[in-house]
C-alpha cells in the first residue's frame, strides 16, 4: 500500500473523529503525537482502538491502513572542535 494513501486515510480519519485534540483525548495521548500521524500515517498500535470508532461513522478501516511511514535520519558527521589557543584554556579545578 503506498504511503500517500495511508497518510490521506490518517488525515481523513483524524478529521472525521473530531481532530487531533479529540483523538488525543480519546486515546490518552499528547495532541502533538496525533497531529504527526497526519504526515506519517496511523501507527500499528492504534489498530485496536480506532476501527471501532470509525465504524460508528460508517468508515471502513482495513488493517493495512495502520502502518506508519518510517523516517530514518542520517547522522551528520561534524568536524572535531578546535582546541583553544593563546591562553584561553579554562582553569582546572583542584580536587580537595
Amino acid at each position: 500500500m503506498p504511503d500517500e494513501i495511508r497518510k490521506r486515510f490518517a488525515a481523513m480519519a483524524i478529521d472525521k473523529l473530531g481532530g487531533s485534540t479529540e483523538v488525543a483525548h480519546l486515546l490518552g495521548l499528547d495532541e502533538r503525537v496525533v497531529s504527526n500521524w497526519k504526515r506519517r500515517g496511523l501507527p500499528p498500535h492504534t489498530h485496536h482502538a480506532l476501527p471501532p470508532l470509525l465504524r460508528e461513522l460508517r468508515i471502513d478501516a482495513p488493517p493495512d491502513m495502520f502502518g506508519q511511514l518510517m523516517i530514518l535520519r542520517t547522522r551528520v558527521a561534524r568536524p572535531p572542535r578546535p582546541k583553544p589557543t593563546n591562553g584561553n584554556v579554562p582553569a582546572r579545578r583542584r580536587r580537595s
